[in-house]
């Protein structure tokens, strides 16, 4: 009978998953009104986290192409041509400040990745690595998608600006970036230089964090809450029921917090039992 049950909920959880796209990214805060509105948050709720980090950021980053800051205060439909740093990512941030380094911070926390791989952070300048990661120098290293770039924009040998990397080839490394030309930007920068091909600015060093650390470093942490959001919703039963079927992968961590009846399986019952706690 527990296997009727549990096959009958998964089935229907399926079908349900299939025909209103809860699939999607849920953020994790509440948005804005106009950019609830906009093209950006819809892409954004499009975005299928699959616990690789990397990957996850890259796509919730580029889920934000075209964003441009507003004019105004409450300007955050992305939609403006102002040039005053009012983002959706200060709104969501509490204050209004040069949003590149911002946008990556935003960008971890939408996609589930914990402070202690990318910490939350709005300061681009300097000279050491500013999210927790680990230093590599330009020249010295090739970077991977997701990597961090610390560009000098005044050749003073101090970083001014921050992006992502998402490829590269043997002429270029592809970045997206917050606070370009006050908007979310892709970019490329030659690979044997590191200067940006339209205005000269360089990268001058890589930021790598750790996106491969284990994840649970105490045994303190709440069953069910697959992505660590600190809530046992149905989003980590669809999380959960999303991996059973093939769609998605899970750390190693979020197994542990989703073996709800500890079988070592990760399966459609877990997902239930994970419901049944959400709603108790």
């Amino acid at each position: 009978m527990k296997k009727i049950i549990t096959v009958f909920i998964s089935l229907f959880l399926i079908a349900v998953m299939l025909t209103v796209n809860t699939f999607a990214l849920t953020p994790t805060y509440t948005v804005s009104e106009p950019y609830r509105n906009s093209i950006y948050y819809k892409q954004l709720c499009d975005v299928k986290l699959t616990g690789d980090y990397a990957k996850d950021l890259l796509a919730v980053a580029k889920s934000q192409l075209g964003y441009h800051e507003g004019a105004f205060s409450g300007d955050t439909s992305g939609y403006s041509t102002g040039s005053k740093n009012y983002t959706e990512y200060c709104d969501w941030y509490g204050k209004t400040v040069a949003w590149c380094a911002l946008f990556i911070s935003w960008c971890a926390r939408q996609a589930r990745i914990p402070e202690s791989v990318i910490n939350t952070n709005i300061n681009a300048r300097g000279t050491a690595c500013l999210y927790g990661e680990t230093k590599y120098y330009f020249g010295k290293y090739d970077p991977l998608p997701g990597d961090i770039i610390y560009v000098d924009n005044d050749a003073d040998g101090s970083s001014d600006h921050v992006g992502l990397v998402t490829g590269l080839d043997n002429n270029f490394i592809y970045t997206i970036e917050g606070n370009l030309s006050a908007k979310v930007h892709e970019m490329r920068y030659y690979r044997n230089t590191g200067k940006q091909v339209y205005t000269g600015t360089q990268i001058i060093f890589f930021g790598v964090p750790e996106y491969n650390l284990n994840k649970v470093t105490t045994p303190e942490y709440e069953p069910g809450d697959v992505n660590a959001d600190g809530k046992v919703n149905s989003s980590d039963a669809l999380f959960v029921l999303n991996y059973s079927v093939g769609l998605w992968t899970m750390t190693a961590e979020q197994k542990k917090r989703a073996d709800m009846d500890s079988d070592g399986k990760y399966d459609s019952y877990d997902a239930l039992l994970i419901l049944k706690k959400s709603v108790e």
